[in-house]
């Protein structure tokens, strides 16, 4: 194109109009990107999984859960933000969850549930990073899932019975929170998992 025969007026229009396609083009292409990496940070399912088995199989990060709710005293509390400061449970976890050497591998347990009837291997994906923050996501989200299944499971009759009547099996003669597997196989097996 001869831009000889353009005037002023002409040029300075098809240099905006070049502008905002680029600059649509690079906003399209960043917006790409980014949700092409919010699908790999998205956390799946064998994520989940490897993050309960870091509370399940290291003493160390279940201790520290335990401790989640205790009152701090006034030391610990101007500590929390200390370089020095005792790692704490969401610390702890992210250090277990995020490094690679590490591949649990559940136990075979088919009473709960048939999808744990063989043992699942939980290796760290490539691309997915637990931070701090999406750990104490996980930990209200299921918070409030397992309060709901604690329901269900209380208004079912509490499946083949979670109450021990058998007195001689209980060492601090309290029963509340004790399973009986062997009442719950006699009745036609454990049916825990109805209420997963």
């Amino acid at each position: 194109m001869d831009e000889s025969c353009l005037n002023e007026e002409d040029k300075k229009y098809i240099n905006t109009t070049i502008s905002d396609y680029l600059d649509d083009f690079d906003f399209a292409t960043k917006e790409a990107e980014g949700k092409k990496k919010e699908a790999v940070q998205r956390m799946e399912p064998y994520d989940r999984l490897r993050w309960m088995m870091a509370i399940d199989v290291c003493g160390d990060i279940r201790e520290a859960y335990m401790k989640v709710q205790d009152v701090l005293n006034r030391q610990q509390l101007d500590s929390r933000n200390s370089p020095f400061a005792t790692p704490d449970f969401h610390d702890l976890i992210v250090e277990k969850f995020n490094d690679g050497a590490w591949i649990p591998q559940t136990t075979i347990n088919s009473e709960l549930h048939s999808d744990f009837g063989e043992s699942i291997e939980c290796p760290k994906r490539e691309f997915y990073t637990l931070t701090k923050e999406k750990s104490k996501t996980l930990l209200l989200e299921y918070k409030h899932k397992l309060n709901e299944i604690c329901k269900r499971y209380e208004m079912s009759g509490n499946g083949c019975g979670q109450l021990d009547d058998d007195e001689n099996e209980i060492d601090d003669g309290q029963q509340f929170g004790r399973v009986n597997i062997e009442l719950c196989r006699m009745k036609g097996g454990d049916d825990r998992h109805n209420f997963l």
